[in-house]
């Protein structure tokens, strides 16, 4: 992490063009921007699933619906429910992905 932020800041560019304008002539660091991509879709691809289950974990909690649950281990057992099922894990997932869309469309 140390060494992307100085290759961003030395360059003040993005992973796409940093090791393009900072490499010598006859060097091969600009293959190094193909690994970045792939980490951060990596990245993105865990943190929107965390996320979702975030928002539904929220809203279990926000409707009350959590509350009625007094232990460690039965809200375990909602949460390892919660995730094992796969249509409200996509939809939540689906919802991460558009709002952060929507996000960064406004310029943030």
């Amino acid at each position: 992490m140390v060494a992307e932020l100085a290759v961003g800041r030395a360059s003040q560019r993005s992973i796409a063009t940093s090791f393009d304008v900072l490499e010598k002539k006859g060097q091969k660091w600009h293959w190094m921007k193909y690994l970045g991509f792939v980490g951060n879709y990596l990245v993105m691809m865990f943190y929107t699933v965390i996320s979702g289950w975030m928002l539904q974990f929220f809203i279990k909690f926000a409707s009350g619906s959590i509350l009625e649950y007094k232990g460690t281990e039965q809200i375990g057992n909602v949460f390892g429910n919660m995730v094992s099922s796969l249509t409200p894990n996509m939809l939540a997932t689906f919802a991460i992905v558009i709002g952060c869309f929507l996000v960064c469309s406004i310029g943030l």
